[in-house]
């Protein structure tokens, strides 16, 4: 790579990481992201898993039944 291309790099590096955003938008990244997780419904962070080894330790000890976890588990 030539030292045109690092020096778009680092113009882009600075932009994004040295320079303060505008709250604005933060605030515009910060809904979207929220928004695509709720249309998407994925977990936010660790709970999905835990939730999933929840319903397979559950299920392997013959619990699921009873507390109405399904047989087969989405991944």
């Amino acid at each position: 790579m030539g030292e045109s291309n690092w020096s778009g790099f680092r113009e882009d590096y600075r932009r994004l990481f040295v320079e303060e955003w505008s709250p604005f938008a933060g605030v515009v990244l910060l809904v979207l992201v929220i928004v695509g997780l709720m249309v998407d419904g994925l977990f936010w962070g660790v709970f999905g898993g835990v939730k999933f080894w929840g319903d397979w330790f559950n299920n392997a000890i013959g619990l699921g039944p009873l507390l109405g976890v399904p047989r087969e588990l989405d991944g």
